[in-house]
């Protein structure tokens, strides 16, 4: 409804527009005391009162905004209120041996009700007919579904080495990289036959579907943490090494890398159990504080190589310790530190703020490798149009931009990994459609893409006509080159000045509004091309 409101503003926009334009044309209304002709007055009157009731709707809607705007902020405000209090909640420690007995009473009870309700799945004349029409389907799908898994990744790990065996210049490492891509579809669409081969029997209920369902997690997890392991750290020498100041630990980081995706799709299925059979908060502690530490254990590992890499560049005099590899030493930091109060947190109670503090991180690791991985194919590509080596194209602009307008465009992601809601994000996206202010004008993205457009046309077309200026009318004028150039320097000046005021102005930005602005910076200029005018 807001952003209804928020577009109903503008209804009568072009009336109103009109309106105000003949009301301008009939010049300004009498003072008081003085008269003006009874036909002009006559028709101010009648133009006044048609934009009074034109600007009617778009004030309505205003006000309704307005209304809608405050209530958002309230809902938006409890929501937060109560996300707070679940993870400051506090509970019972796993450190309570009294506890245990219960937590693996409870464990084991999820798999008998998960066996009984199988049992009685079976004893139904339904589903044994059902298993009976769907057996020929089943077996088809469980075939195919154990060779994906069991030989499916090999045979596309072979065909990646073949790729890059019979590739050569700049493509080869594209299409090594495309071809690895089957690593994780290839065993994950054997996950999914397989899973829909189990759940076509009938033979599960609600917790045997659930539990199924959280082990293909489990599976896709550790396929995906797998390919994202070996894309950073590379079994063949002569592969690109993404983050090469790690290299000498590769093999552990792979590891590390897998035993993650398992921790992940371990968790997923512990959720799945405690959704289905509403664990007591005694359980919850208890299951969950082996799963914690255990991620506790791989962020130290992982986060101790991250620092020492960086820290041996450092002593080395190595001159090439980049923003990347401050960064990595931050991220390594910051999971030492997490792999130390995450467990702790759990101990004392605050469960829900550990989980909170330690899954998510997973997440954002993924998420951050991503962002590497595609910063090298940017890399890759740029190199590949532009013709130019590895290192000219990991050192040119272009592929920079491109890398930092992706991880702009992550920002919404890690939004999400860390508890932002949806709506979130629409009311975050709301805001930046509504714009801002400054002074009387109002800039939004597409007041901002107007300018944006406008202005690299003017200037495109102020290039081209420098260019011919330069080649061909200037040469023939007998000027000698130093005026020549002097010319041309001027003719852009000129064009990129007057590209920027037509921008502006085509863009509905108020120039009044930048005036004073303008004014003091001029001063400024001024003050500062002393020297240069003298």
């Amino acid at each position: 409804w807001r952003q209804r409101f928020l577009e109903a503003q503008d209804t009568n926009a072009a009336a109103i527009e009109s309106l105000r334009d003949q009301l301008d044309a009939l010049g300004p209304a009498p003072e008081e005391g003085e008269t003006e002709a009874d036909e002009i007055a006559a028709r101010r009157a009648e133009l006044t009162e048609d934009l009074a009731n034109a600007e009617v709707p778009g004030r309505t809607a205003e006000a309704a905004f307005r209304r809608a705007e405050a209530i958002v902020r309230q809902i938006d405000t409890l929501v937060r209120t109560r996300q707070a209090g679940e993870l400051m909640q506090i509970g019972p420690s796993p450190a309570i041996p009294a506890l245990w007995p219960d937590a693996l009473a409870d464990f084991a009870e999820s798999f008998r009700e998960m066996a009984i309700e199988t049992r009685a799945q079976w004893n139904s004349d339904i589903t044994r007919e059902t298993f009976r029409t769907q057996l020929p389907f089943t077996v088809v799908y469980i075939v195919i579904a154990a060779v994906l898994l069991l030989r499916g990744r090999r045979a596309m790990v072979w065909l990646t080495q073949a790729v890059l065996n019979r590739s050569r210049g700049r493509a080869r490492w594209l299409a090594g990289f495309i071809t690895s891509l089957f690593q994780v579809v290839v065993p994950v669409l054997g996950i999914l036959l397989l899973l829909a081969a189990l759940i076509s029997t009938g033979l599960f209920g609600v917790r045997g579907t659930t539990f199924i369902s959280a082990l293909s997690g489990l599976g896709m997890a550790t396929f995906i943490a797998w390919w994202i392991g070996l894309r950073l750290y590379p079994l063949h020498e002569d592969a690109p090494r993404p983050l090469a100041a790690t290299f000498e630990y590769a093999g552990e980081m792979r590891f590390h890398a897998i035993l993650l995706g398992v921790l992940v799709g371990l968790r997923y299925i512990l959720s799945a159990l405690v959704g289905v059979d509403s664990y007591s908060d005694g359980t919850r502690a208890v299951l969950y504080f082996p799963l914690l530490v255990a991620f506790g254990f791989v962020f130290l590992r992982i986060g101790r190589i991250l620092m020492r890499s960086v820290s041996l560049s450092e002593a080395n005099d190595d001159l090439d310790v980049t923003f990347a590899q401050r960064g990595q030493r931050l991220v390594g930091q910051a999971l030492v530190v997490l792999a130390v109060v995450g467990p702790a947190l759990a101990l004392v109670g605050y469960l829900n703020a550990a989980i909170f503090a330690m899954v998510p991180t997973v997440s954002s690791l993924a998420v951050l490798a991503l962002l590497r991985i595609l910063h090298d194919i940017v890399v890759e590509l740029y190199g590949l149009i532009t013709r130019k080596s590895s290192e000219e194209a990991g050192q040119a602009l272009t592929p920079s931009l491109i890398s930092f307008g992706l991880v702009i465009a992550s920002l919404p992601i890690f939004a999400l990994i860390w508890g932002a809601r949806p709506s979130d994000l629409l009311e975050v996206w709301a805001q930046f459609n509504a714009g801002f202010s400054v002074g009387d004008a109002q800039i939004s993205p597409s007041v901002f893409l107007t300018f944006l457009l406008v202005f690299v046309v003017l200037f495109a077309g102020t290039r081209l006509f420098q260019s011919a200026l330069k080649s061909t009318i200037l040469p023939k004028t007998g000027i000698d080159p130093g005026g020549q150039n002097a010319i041309v320097s001027g003719i852009g000046y000129l064009g990129i000045g007057l590209g920027a005021v037509i921008a502006i102005t085509t863009a509905g930005i108020d120039l009044s509004a930048l005036a004073f602005v303008a004014g003091a910076l001029s001063v400024g200029i001024g003050f500062g091309m002393q020297n240069i005018v003298s």
